[in-house]
């Protein structure tokens, strides 16, 4: 995909999206938790600084048109946030998004000044630029968490509030439904699932540790058939999984659960 750079001979209000032709096909439905409001954003930095745009509450999505199945999307546009970013800027940090409660998608990238379709110049634009797609009547969650630009940002940062936002293709056309933020209070999970070791065994009294998108750290230990879980866990929120073992090794997990999971297993090696 070609995006603008931050050369600064290329016209601001103009952004390339190419047409990916990357089909994803989503086989079962998320479930989606009590929401209320708009997206609820707030900002720090910017003014000579990079940029963090922070989502307080997950937003859910309903794709409503066939533009977003093919690829060229999905773009999260919050509206009228104002055009302090410009150019596409690349980002780090924990928010990402998933279609019908698939694996979390990060996003890669944030920007403002584009003009076209639905949108306008003063609205920002978060996605990810693998363009991963959202067939017609996909659930689209955007998780809370934050990003920050990995460039500076000359304007002062926008005003914190709540914001309108949708989603659009990549010529900047709506294919969803406006957004609507989930309440954490009435949206909690379970997430669990087990621990194993050689020839499908549970692995006993290994700890499992749970980070959350502010640093908070949870840990527990398995039961006697390599069980775990964590409860009260908000929907959408993107956390990370480890396990600790003497023995052992195993990969860390990234989770971004809209429903009570148990299957997050943890394998050696794996």
């Amino acid at each position: 995909m070609l995006h603008p750079t931050s050369a600064p001979d290329t016209p601001k209000n103009t952004r390339v999206r190419a047409f990916f032709a990357a089909l994803a096909f989503f086989t079962f439905i998320a479930f989606v938790p009590a929401a209320y409001g708009q997206a609820d954003l707030t900002f720090t930095g910017g003014s000579d600084s990079p940029l963090t745009t922070r989502l307080n509450r997950s937003i859910s999505y309903t794709i409503n048109t066939g533009t977003c199945g093919v690829g060229g999307g999905p773009y999260f546009e919050f509206q009228a946030v104002g055009d302090v970013i410009g150019l596409s800027q690349q980002v780090t940090g924990d928010m990402a998004y998933s279609v019908n409660g698939g694996a979390p998608i990060a996003i890669t990238n944030e920007d403002s000044g584009f003009v076209g379709g639905d949108v306008s110049v003063d609205d920002h634009s978060l996605y990810n630029t693998g363009f991963f797609g959202a067939a017609n009547g996909s659930t689209v969650v955007l998780s809370l968490g934050f990003i920050t630009t990995s460039g500076i940002i000359t304007a002062a940062p926008p005003a914190n509030g709540l914001y309108t936002t949708f989603i659009t293709d990549d010529n900047g056309l709506r294919c969803s439904m406006n957004g609507v933020a989930l309440d954490p209070s009435a949206a909690n999970v379970s997430i669990g699932g087990r621990v194993i070791v050689e020839k499908g065994l549970g692995l006993r009294n290994a700890q499992v540790s749970m980070t959350d998108a502010q640093g908070n750290l949870r840990q527990t230990v398995t039961s006697s058939f390599g069980y775990y879980r964590f409860d009260e866990v908000a929907a959408g929120e993107t956390v990370f999984l480890t396990v600790r073992s003497k023995r052992y090794t195993f990969a860390p997990r990234v989770v971004s659960a809209m429903e009570n999971v148990s299957d997050i297993d943890f394998t050696i090696g794996k």
